[in-house]
């Protein structure tokens, strides 16, 4: 009897146990929820809708030592010289210790890097020789900012290039780390041999292969041959896929619209099942860096000749804008030319305007089946391009940081948007609604008190009656 009644007792306080710890476990994590100690603080998540570009830009390390012209010859002759490869080293390593900085002041969770660094013949100088100097730099200093890169694979080796006839045309900088030769690899196991190489040293790192930049137009050693081109992405796609299941690969940049070769292009890579070896479609959209439009009719024209293409193929893949901006300032010149008093110059554009362009196009990208925009890091204030940078070269941050800040965190993991009017959109994100305006009359489901955020994150409650906006002074809005 005295057993039974203990065997009563300890199931009795085995089931009061257990309450308290289900109890316990409740708490603590409803308590998390509401301080935020675990990653769901808008502050304490990165910012995947954007992402920086050309943080750990080879190219800057020259610059900034005056030595750029030693590198005309090629990288293979550059770095022969032990003494001048220290120096960039060197430049190379403070330069990217500041940009680390930079970075984590964005928020964002990714950098994009081009020109030259995952260059094959840069990685492998010679057959079967690896040298990761310049990637295992990069790769130490994203993961110090707490970032994954999105890498330009440049399917390019002097040595493997040896019958590639170099084109007098294509002279600049960035190709002199393929020692100005592109074209097809001659040699498709080596090429594999280092792309499977380069994506298990790096999986930890890049999260993003891109294959090759605007090889529908000249220098890529593409132009014209969109065959060629699906040929590389698929043994690309395959090759990187089975060395890392969790990648994504895309195709390289596509170029503006300056002539129907582009389009044509285009139109046949997807014709000859390109769309398959691609988890997103990349695209530039560079031509509002010279100033901005009256309106985005060719910005959106562009991102719907995109959408259509692959849904002509029951594709049903993002896009992703690697280059885009507009700048702010007067700026005096292009990159590459005159800085003389007589050099053309530019309409001035305000930091305000600027902002107020990027929450428009930011806005349509991501209306428009946009998953990433990328915007470039840091540039001078003179150029066209650099001064469409979130910093200048003296680390300080251009207004409209703040408003791809603000738009990241309001319509994070949005899950569906509509279309109400010119310059209105809805973005679903949980149970929430969240509202674009820049243009027309509020829509009269719009009443009550609502949230609203400006141009640059700053947030108020209000009367619907009593909201105002504009081109310029685009808001948004949580009802």
């Amino acid at each position: 009897m005295k057993f039974k009644k203990l065997a009563i007792v300890l199931v009795i306080f085995l089931i009061l146990l257990g309450a308290a710890v289900l109890i316990f476990r409740l708490f603590r994590s409803e308590k998390s929820k509401i301080t935020g100690s675990t990653a769901s603080s808008d502050k304490a998540q990165k910012i995947d809708l954007f992402g920086t570009m050309l943080a750990y830009n080879v190219n800057d390390g020259l610059m900034d030592l005056k030595i750029s012209d030693k590198l005309e010859s090629g990288w293979s002759v550059f770095k022969k010289n032990p003494q001048i490869l220290e120096k960039y080293l060197n430049s190379l390593q403070k330069l990217y210790d500041d940009r680390d900085e930079l970075i984590k002041k964005t928020d964002f969770s990714s950098d994009r890097e081009i020109a030259g660094l995952f260059t094959w013949g840069v990685i492998e100088p010679e057959k079967g020789k690896f040298d990761w100097t310049l990637t295992d730099l990069a790769a130490e200093h994203a993961k110090s900012a707490k970032i994954k890169l999105s890498a330009v694979i440049q399917p390019f080796a002097g040595w493997d290039q040896k019958n590639t006839q170099v084109d007098s045309a294509c002279q600049a900088l960035d190709f002199a780390w393929y020692d100005y030769k592109s074209g097809p690899p001659n040699d498709w196991a080596e090429y594999k041999n280092f792309l499977e190489a380069t994506v298990k040293r790096y999986k930890d790192a890049v999260s993003d292969w891109e294959i090759g930049n605007e090889y529908d137009g000249q220098c890529g050693g593409y132009q014209d041959n969109p065959e060629g081109y699906v040929k590389l992405l698929k043994i690309s796609y395959d090759t990187i896929k089975e060395a890392d299941p969790k990648a994504k690969v895309l195709n390289g940049g596509a170029l503006e619209f300056l002539d129907n070769s582009i389009r044509n292009f285009w139109r046949k890579f997807f014709q000859l099942g390109g769309g398959n070896y691609l988890d997103a479609f990349n695209l530039h959209y560079n031509k509002e860096r010279n100033g901005a439009k009256d309106g985005p009719a060719e910005f959106l024209e562009v991102l719907s000749f995109y959408n259509n293409l692959m849904k002509s193929q029951n594709l049903a893949k993002p896009l992703w804008l690697t280059e885009f901006g507009t700048y702010s300032g007067t700026p005096r010149q292009p990159p590459g030319q005159s800085s003389s008093a007589s050099a053309p110059k530019f309409s001035t554009q305000s930091q305000e305007f600027q902002a107020a362009w990027y929450f428009r196009y930011s806005i349509l990208a991501f209306a428009n089946n946009t998953e990433k925009i990328f915007i470039d890091l840091a540039g001078p204030d003179d150029q066209n391009i650099g001064a469409s940078s979130i910093y200048n070269l003296q680390g300080e941050s251009r207004l409209f940081i703040k408003t791809l800040q603000a738009i990241a965190v309001e319509i994070k993991d949005f899950s569906k948007v509509e279309k109400i009017a010119g310059g209105q959109y809805k973005f679903t994100v949980g149970i929430k609604n969240i509202y674009a305006f820049w243009s027309g009359d509020l829509p009269s489901e719009i009443k009550g008190t609502v949230k609203v955020t400006d141009l640059y994150g700053a947030k108020k409650s209000m009367d619907a009656q009593s909201i105002k906006f504009s081109s310029q002074e685009p808001i948004l809005v949580e009802f």
